[in-house]
């Protein structure tokens, strides 16, 4: 255990639940009683500043954190951190705050929009795998604060100076679909039992819950 915990998630498949603290140590749960702690984030934290764990997904066995930096990997089975994706122009940091893959691609919401590289890239540390999302596919180049995949399309909400909108990818084109312009913040976004919610801050003391459905519908 540890001192404020950051980000929290659950894998059904490997049944293990990752906790990310404030000070970026890691806790691995496996079956709900045996502990396993992952110290390197934490240790390269002390040793170079502050890195900032933002979000947990999982695919194939494996835990993606979202980092200041980038996404770090994590294999569950073997209880260790694997390869760190550095995805910044120029190979330069840059703050991730979370990813989804859809079975052919990974997403990532970075702190300058959405980026992409197939899951059958030879080596996705190569910055050149990934590609950003911009305004030809109908994505902003903005702020994306979250990300998830959901019935054959991947979601991500975009941050602007009024309002977040909500998009979403079939495959070719990113399109709105939610904004609200009374100055609404959304908060969350996550698939869960065959759904796609999103918290809704309308910024006058006033919260609700978004859903989609399996058919699109909002």
């Amino acid at each position: 255990s540890d001192i404020g915990i950051k980000v929290i998630n659950y894998d059904p498949a490997t049944k293990t639940l990752v906790v990310a603290y404030n000070n970026s140590n890691i806790d691995l749960i496996f079956n709900g009683t045996d502990i396993y702690n992952i110290s390197d984030i934490q240790k390269k934290a002390i040793s170079g500043g502050a890195i900032g764990i933002n979000g947990i997904s999982f695919y194939n066995g494996n835990a993606y954190l979202s980092t200041d930096i980038g996404i770090s990997i994590i294999d569950l089975a073997k209880k260790e951190i694997g390869d760190t994706y550095i995805i910044g122009a120029g190979g330069q940091a840059v703050k991730v705050y979370g990813t989804a893959i859809d079975g052919t691609n990974i997403y990532a919401a970075t702190e300058t929009g959405v980026k992409y590289a197939p899951l059958s890239s030879p080596n996705l540390l190569d910055l050149n795998s990934w590609t950003q999302f911009n305004a030809a596919q109908g994505l902003p180049a903005k702020r994306a604060a979250y990300i998830a995949a959901y019935n054959n399309q991947v979601y991500t909400v975009i941050n602007a100076t009024n309002s977040d909108t909500l998009y979403a990818y079939n495959g070719t084109r990113w399109t709105s679909v939610f904004y609200d312009s009374l100055l609404t913040t959304i908060h969350s976004l996550d698939a869960t039992q065959g759904k796609l919610y999103f918290g809704i801050w309308d910024g006058e003391n006033s919260g609700r819950l978004g859903k989609i459905d399996e058919q699109g519908n909002l």
